[in-house]
């Protein structure tokens, strides 16, 4: 068996072991074939084994009558891994299988239960063998001879490495040399990076002022708004009004000029957020600021600002009369409508 796993096998990932799941115990044949490849091949054969239980039925009636007594896969594998561990030396659990060797047979096809736990039973098998690392199949007179081999070349590597050491010596010099220098230049680092320290802690000071300046501008902005009577976003920093009432275009935009403001302009997703989260609440499509009523097929916003976001629903609408452009409450996508459909709006001061 020796030769024929060198010779003609050579190399594997796996030793399946199959035991007779309706048998409590290790049988002596397979205690010696054990034995025997515990001995020909070392500890480490071990890694690579898997147990595998035949006649191990599921039906239901079989699976039953397991867990009334006690014997369930659980009971089974730590039963077989305490055994192998008390007469082997085992330092690891190893893992199992249950595959009921009468599953494909015809009178079985037809329970489910049963096809169930055997294709289970089989991917399991097929993770568990991919995990493992393939290895050739050398027994230990094998590692024996190479190291009678490695012997024989250990009178050459004393030369090489008596010559290694004188190599190393000089290089060793070099080495004190350059250390000398690298201490030289730690010595002019330590002295930039004092530097440095000294202005990242000026940096910091200044960052400091900015971020109390920042929260300064923040808290004005929310008086302005709140002066004006006007909402204060905090993420978008835009002070905006919401005007329920449903109007045309041309009317929402002159309402909102009337309190010093525009209807509002988009300039990326957070504000967009913005305005799609106050159209979901009002349940209705919502008026922004952008329009072509100057040149069909040119939006621009009213507030003149530049229009560098877009979020259409699928191109840019073109065609037909003068279209203004609404924010869709179901999911915040623009869409161009006709400038005189009534819906509510956002002014933005």
């Amino acid at each position: 068996m020796v030769h024929f796993l060198k010779d003609t096998v050579k190399t594997t990932n796996t030793f399946l072991l199959l035991f007779n799941g309706q048998q409590d115990r290790i049988d002596k044949s397979l205690q010696q074939m054990l034995r025997e490849l515990q001995a020909l091949f070392g500890e480490t054969i071990w890694l690579n084994i898997i147990l595998c239980f035949t006649f191990w039925p599921y039906d239901k009636t079989s699976i039953a009558r397991r867990n009334s007594t006690g014997k369930t896969e659980t009971w089974k594998i730590n039963d077989f891994n305490l055994a192998l561990q008390d007469k082997y030396g085992i330092k690891k659990n190893l893992s199992a299988v249950f595959i009921d060797s009468y599953a494909r047979k015809d009178f079985s096809l037809g329970d489910k239960t049963q096809q169930l736990y055997f294709e289970t039973e089989m991917e399991k098998l097929w993770n568990l063998t991919n995990n493992f690392q393939s290895f050739p199949l050398r027994t230990i007179q094998d590692v024996l001879e190479e190291v009678y081999d490695l012997r024989g070349e250990n009178g050459q590597l004393k030369l090489d490495i008596q010559q290694l050491e004188s190599d190393l010596k000089e290089k060793e010099r070099k080495i004190q040399s350059q250390q000398d220098s690298i201490s030289k230049l730690n010595s002019e680092l330590k002295e930039k990076e004092w530097k440095i320290q000294s202005q990242q802690d000026s940096i910091s000071k200044l960052n400091s002022d900015l971020r109390e300046k920042e929260r300064t501008v923040e808290s004005y902005k929310s008086n302005v708004c709140q002066s004006n009577s006007f909402n204060y976003d905090m993420g978008t920093g835009i002070c905006y009004k919401i005007i329920k009432e449903p109007l045309s275009w041309d009317d929402a935009r002159e309402r909102c000029r009337g309190w010093n403001a525009d209807l509002i302009s988009i300039h990326s997703q957070q504000e967009n957020n913005l305005v799609f989260s106050i159209a979901k609440r009002l349940g209705r499509q919502t008026w922004i600021g952008l329009n072509d009523q100057a040149q069909e097929g040119s939006f621009v916003w009213a507030d003149k600002s530049s229009v560098e976001y877009k979020n259409w629903h699928y191109q840019i609408p073109n065609g037909g009369r003068s279209k203004c452009v609404c924010v869709w409450y179901t999911d915040g996508i623009w869409d161009g409508h006709g400038c005189n459909y009534k819906k509510p709006s956002v002014c933005k001061l």
